[in-house]
């Protein structure tokens, strides 16, 4: 998929507002006769105007119309959510390899019922304060909708038994009368003049229209922003151009490279945008990925005079065929600055540690000074297959070491018995890995997290109180120390692409980068 222009990622959102359109039509049609239909119910009624306790009661019943409306209402949501998160998954994941040729876009996880579930939770209307935009709850609207057809119907009601009074009419002529109004309101309810009885004629700018166009835009920005902070990406471009209508924040910013994060030097921020009134309901403004390496894109970021940090380079894992080379790969690759699996007598597990240690330094630049193999067997120890050393020094800086564990491994004859071995650990909930490359990554989140771990122990408020985090779905493993519940908070965010809020807090008061 090509690196889409404003033109065509205006025209993406455009068709993404159409598809969602369609189901909330449906939504609205199917509301709409059966509230008419209530109110039909009335007009058929004769004692409808005499009778206190039928009219309460249809009152009611249309009352609960519209709360089954809502109903209907909530599915669009969820369904419009799925809908448009994932195309802008995908997006994200596209621009990725359209800018920077990335080759590690396709780690992306794949997109699931954890994401939808994550959107749904940040961009439902009832979540409104969530949202970028201003309050776009339904309740209050179909509440008033309600109110007004009831009120018709009393009006219609009063004005009947006026004028039978008046004109003398016998009880079947006033039934008559009443029966009338009621039709002549029925045939176009007050409540429903933003669209017709076939769901075909829509009143622009409708309080519907613009939750469905508000909604989706939300949507589709916030998981795209959402996919660019997994993958450590902080600019975009804002798109959608200006008109003699446009916000002033749209006016401003339109056409602006802006910082997701505020991380990135001589750039105004996404923050800022909406602080002063940008993704503002109806606003279908949309963001695009800004790549340095892209470039289109390098002139842009330098016409607008903003500092980018150099990043290094791609590191395409190769696996070695024997552990001399799985060594030199390691150091000449910038993994570790010295590595030594003399001790392995496995060099599938030697590829697995290189090619989880590309991966984490790919994305977080962190290296090892050393990784190294031991044989320790002792009984407290033979258990272990990895663990990370750390030196804090006493001037604040550090060296890291990662220690693969050949008592461990040697135990087993085969890479596919190792593999089932850790397999049997996860199911028995002892840990979060599923093979030796999760184990790897466990350890390099203690790479990421050990010197702020440390100065915490030094007296620093971090280390918390038992029981505030419930480490129990991430493994027994995890409850035994802090230290090992970040790891493992960090092994299932590159398993799954999703952790819950409370992990990601966790994990990023304790670490260098954040997730």
């Amino acid at each position: 998929m090509a690196y889409l222009n404003r033109k065509q990622r205006n025209q993406l959102l455009q068709n993404q507002i159409d598809e969602n359109r369609v189901g909330m039509l449906k939504a609205l049609k199917d509301g709409r006769r059966r509230v008419e239909m209530r109110i039909i119910e009335a007009a058929r009624n004769e004692r409808f105007a005499t009778v206190r306790r039928i009219r309460d009661g249809i009152y009611k019943d249309i009352g609960e119309e519209y709360k089954r409306l809502q109903g209907d209402l909530d599915e669009w949501s969820k369904d419009s959510i799925l809908r448009t998160s994932k195309v802008y998954h995908g997006l994200a994941a596209a621009d990725l390899l359209a800018t920077d040729d990335d080759r590690l876009a396709s780690s992306f996880a794949k997109f699931s019922a954890k994401h939808n579930e994550e959107y749904f939770a940040k961009i439902h209307p009832f979540n409104a304060e969530k949202l970028a935009a201003v309050n776009v709850h339904l309740n209050p609207q179909l509440v008033r909708m309600a109110e007004t057809d009831v009120r018709a119907l009393r009006t219609a009601t009063v004005d009947a038994l006026r004028e039978a009074h008046i004109a003398g009419m016998t009880p079947q002529e006033r039934a008559k009368l009443l029966r009338g109004k009621v039709m002549d309101y029925a045939d176009n309810p007050a409540s429903w003049k933003f669209i017709d009885r076939s769901g075909k004629r829509w009143k622009k700018n409708n309080y519907f229209d613009m939750l469905n166009r508000t909604v989706t835009a939300n949507v589709a920005r916030d998981t795209y922003h959402d996919a660019l902070a997994d993958e450590q990406r902080d600019l975009v471009v804002l798109l959608g151009g200006t008109s003699a209508e446009s916000h002033p924040a749209c006016e401003k910013f339109n056409g602006k490279v802006l910082s997701l994060t505020g991380q990135t030097p001589g750039f105004p921020t996404l923050d800022e945008y909406i602080g002063e009134g940008g993704f503002h309901p109806n606003c279908v403004h949309s963001t695009a990925y800004v790549s340095k390496d892209f470039g289109p894109h390098r002139k842009l970021i330098e016409e607008q005079g903003g500092e980018i940090e150099e990043v290094r380079d791609v590191v395409e894992f190769k696996p070695a065929k024997t552990i001399k080379e799985a060594e030199e790969w390691a150091v000449n690759n910038g993994i570790a600055d010295k590595a030594d699996y003399n001790k392995l007598s496995n060099i599938d597990v030697a590829n697995a540690v290189n090619s989880a240690s590309a991966r984490m330094v790919n994305r977080y630049g962190k290296k090892y000074d050393k990784i190294r193999a031991a044989k320790q067997t002792s009984a407290q120890n033979a258990g272990t297959p990895m663990y990370h050393h750390a030196r804090i020094k006493p001037d604040g800086t550090s060296t890291h070491e990662l220690v693969v564990n050949e008592g461990y491994f040697g135990r087993f004859g085969s890479t596919d018995e190792i593999i089932k071995n850790i397999a049997e650990s996860r199911a028995d909930q002892w840990w979060a890995a599923r093979n030796i490359e999760d184990l790897a990554v466990h350890e390099y989140g203690h790479r990421l997290t050990a010197v702020k771990m440390y100065n915490a122990r030094k007296g620093e408020a971090f280390v918390r109180p038992g029981g505030i985090y419930d480490y129990k779905n991430l493994g027994r493993y995890a409850s035994s120390n802090a230290d090992e519940a970040v790891a493992e908070v960090f092994n299932r965010y590159h398993q799954d692409g999703f952790i819950k809020d409370e992990w990601r807090i966790l994990f990023n008061e304790s670490s260098e980068v954040a997730l």
